[in-house]
């Protein structure tokens, strides 16, 4: 949200008001993602003109690129071609390339292209040319390469005579002074307390982590978070430097990931589109809900059928729900604790046998102690409500709940954590593990492990 001393119910008001010029000279000293927030959340385009229009071009490329992306269009439809072209100036060349990338418009983006400066249009060209998911989408081309002969003084000399970077500049990227392969890195810091007459050379950072400009955005985001970087060299098929990618980019990344993973964990994948029509959606969901559909009524046969051999017992029929629902909640919770370990690469592919221990032994432990209060609770229930058991004692119920408890719960969990590293094995992303699917799934284990719970215990101890 916006910063406390901007309130947007007063900001709606003010608008068409005599004193709104107050509050839009306070607007224009907020934080750019901050007017973004104020803007996400006008209702109105022609309120979200006011306050853009009286942006200078500098604080608008910032806001533009963070505003929500339908209210980008609508934004970007208002501006002209010459003042629009300044703005796009203003941006770092990546996120040039992503906001131009983004016009749905290829008459009014060639148009821009040609009023851009000649430098600044072939570095977003080269950087549209990449796959957006790639390192070469996500880079900027923006770095400084210096030759490992050069000294300390000249280079810093240099780095003060450059104009201000649109991103930060942590390091300076020494390369080959004939071929210019790329030799390693250089830190600010390390720059500035080395003598002055001292190499490149003698300072390079050389146990480097780099990537390639058609390697995956979320390997490169996976190498971050290990490695800890701020920055990452981005290398050409002969090792020579053509960009880097900073640490608010892999940010970027890392969100736009998540959203996809909930996405398809909940069997939405519309929530990824901001601009989609009802019709869509619908063809988007409906392939997940008749998946789950048909295992829904694949879990009715089998109940009824398990239900008619269990003797049509009416107390069973009462607590298959809690069962159910305790069996696909511990699912749930293995496959989601699973699948955040294996974004984060923390398991490994020989971890299977030992993960599955672990989450068998956690799903008993908890199965009994939930066992042991779901049987309580239900003899409890049963004595109150006089609930009919038929040829079956309340305690003999009682006891059917507890084990189907426990052993749906033990089940569940092994299943909730050897189903998504199953999937990964098959090319399947194990997000959809834990979706509607999945869920079904453990509906019907838990099912059938009740009523055969159920079922021995009638017919082979009673």
């Amino acid at each position: 949200m916006p910063e406390d001393n901007i309130d947007l119910e007063n900001i709606k008001e003010a608008l068409h008001s005599s004193d709104f010029s107050d509050h839009l000279e306070k607007i224009r000293e907020l934080k750019p993602a901050d007017i973004a927030d104020i803007l996400d959340h006008l209702e109105e385009e022609e309120d979200r003109l006011k306050i853009t229009n009286s942006l200078d071009e500098e604080t608008l490329s910032e806001v533009l690129i963070l505003v929500d992306r339908v209210i980008e269009e609508g934004l970007v439809r208002s501006i002209p071609d010459e003042k629009l072209a300044d703005i796009v100036e203003e941006m770092a060349p990546d996120d040039a390339a992503d906001f131009l990338g983004d016009l749905d418009d290829k008459d009014r983006l060639n148009s821009l292209l040609k009023t851009i400066a000649d430098d600044e249009r072939k570095e977003i060209l080269n950087l549209l040319n990449f796959h957006e998911e790639s390192a070469g989408g996500i880079m900027t081309s923006e770095f400084l390469p210096f030759p490992s002969s050069m000294r300390v003084d000249t280079v810093l000399k240099m780095i003060r005579s450059v104009e201000d970077f649109k991103d930060p500049v942590m390091y300076v990227y020494v390369v080959e002074p004939v071929t210019k392969k790329f030799l390693g890195s250089v830190s600010l810091v390390d720059l500035i307390k080395a003598a002055e007459k001292a190499q490149l050379v003698d300072l390079i950072e050389e146990d480097y982590v780099w990537t390639t400009v058609d390697a995956d955005q979320e390997e490169i985001a996976k190498d971050f978070r290990r490695y800890n970087l701020w920055v990452m060299p981005v290398l050409d098929d002969q090792h020579r430097l053509v960009g880097r990618i900073t640490a608010d980019d892999i940010l970027d990344v890392s969100i736009d990931e998540a959203d996809e993973d909930i996405a398809q964990m909940a069997g939405t994948p519309d929530l990824l589109d901001e601009n989609v029509s009802p019709l869509n959606i619908m063809k988007l969901r409906l392939p997940w809900l008749l998946v789950t559909l048909c295992l829904a009524l694949t879990n009715s046969i089998v109940i009824e059928s398990l239900l008619h051999e269990a003797g049509n017992i009416v107390a069973l029929a009462v607590f298959l729900p809690v069962i159910m629902a305790m069996g696909g909640n511990t699912g749930m919770q293995s496959a989601t604790i699973i699948i955040r370990e294996m974004a984060m690469e923390r398991i490994l592919p020989g971890d299977l046998k030992a993960i599955a221990k672990r989450e068998s032994f956690v799903g008993l432990t908890m199965g009994i102690i939930c066992g042991i209060c779901g049987s309580l609770i239900s003899l409890t229930f049963m004595t109150i409500a006089n609930v009919e058991t038929a040829s079956l004692t309340k305690g003999d119920v009682a006891k059917i709940v507890f084990f189907a408890i426990a052993n749906a719960m033990t089940f569940s969990s092994f299943f909730g954590a050897a189903i998504p590293q199953l999937l990964k094995k098959i090319s399947i992303d194990p997000a959809v593990a834990a979706g509607p699917f999945v869920t079904t799934l453990n509906d019907i284990l838990s099912s059938v492990i009740y009523f055969c719970t159920a079922y021995i215990l009638m017919y082979w101890t009673f």
